[in-house]
């Protein structure tokens, strides 16, 4: 087999396992994800519509739904069920730890969970303010910045939790998300450097996250990957179209805006939701 089909069937079998892990987590019927879902699927209406009333009714809702579903878990029945202890050996395997559901550690480990997420919704709570949708991009890139600054909180606590499993980035997915950063650094440099505090210092915090999450179950992998690719976007949209929230801006431009930020809303959802699925404990 040469090593281009190799590379093939390797990116069609992570990706089957990534849709594996998103069908398995679109699916739990605990209360919280299936709210989490819906006020998600309108928010990202909202950003591709540029509907602030929507935002600022669906958006804050987001994290502490998930910190809900986080500690508070026995609230789906169907899930109690398939977890039942089956007789005194029960146990649940972690990342090559054993942890038996209810001890010290486990308990520890999601309160870092939900603290991580608690700062994701303070920052998804700065970038849902008037100036993320401002016309000036250099107010946006103040902007950023700051909520940047929350979401290094939140990628601190899921690097934490990967380390205690066991998680370590390898040199090549390192290499490879190094490369993205710079290029995005770069690229904003460039174009908006008032920004380049996110681009690389932020930056560099998420792509450890992505990279130590590599070769974890495919909710972490995949998860890490999408939040990149959702940080991207939100790159994308403040550097090549910087100027495509101003009222004189062409009509394509604020479609191919509206429908770039319907993109970032949609991958940070799904990615923050793979994150938590895999992490939790």
């Amino acid at each position: 087999m040469t090593r281009r089909n190799t590379l093939i069937d390797t990116f069609l079998t992570r990706t089957n396992q990534g849709m594996d892990a998103f069908e398995e987590s679109v699916t739990r019927t605990h209360p919280a994800r299936i709210v989490y879902l819906a006020a998600g699927a309108a928010l990202v209406v909202a950003a591709t519509t540029r509907s602030t009333a929507l935002t600022k009714l669906t958006k804050p809702v987001l994290m502490p739904l998930l910190v809900a579903d986080v500690l508070f878990p026995d609230a789906t029945v169907a899930r109690q069920r398939r977890l039942k202890p089956r007789g005194p050996a029960w146990k649940k395997v972690l990342g090559g730890r054993t942890i038996r559901p209810g001890t010290r550690t486990a308990e520890a480990d999601n309160l870092v969970l939900a603290a991580g997420l608690i700062a994701g919704w303070l920052g998804d709570l700065k970038l849902m303010n008037e100036d993320s949708r401002s016309a000036d991009p250099q107010v946006r890139a103040k902007n950023l910045n700051q909520g940047a600054a929350a979401f290094a909180l939140n990628h601190a606590a899921y690097i934490h939790l990967l380390r205690t499993r066991g998680a370590r980035a390898d040199a090549v997915a390192s290499r490879i998300r190094a490369a993205a950063v710079a290029g995005g650094a770069a690229l904003t440099a460039a174009r908006v450097p008032k920004a380049l505090p996110a681009a690389l210092g932020y930056g560099t915090i998420l792509a450890t996250t992505s990279a130590m999450g590599d070769a974890e179950r495919p909710h972490i992998s995949h998860g890490g990957n999408l939040f990149v690719i959702s940080d991207g976007l939100i790159l994308t949209r403040l550097t090549l179209l910087r100027n495509a929230l101003a009222p004189s801006a062409p009509a394509v431009a604020k479609v191919i805006d509206g429908a770039l930020d319907g993109a970032v809303m949609a991958t940070y959802i799904i990615a923050q939701m793979l994150l938590v699925d895999g992490l939790r404990k």
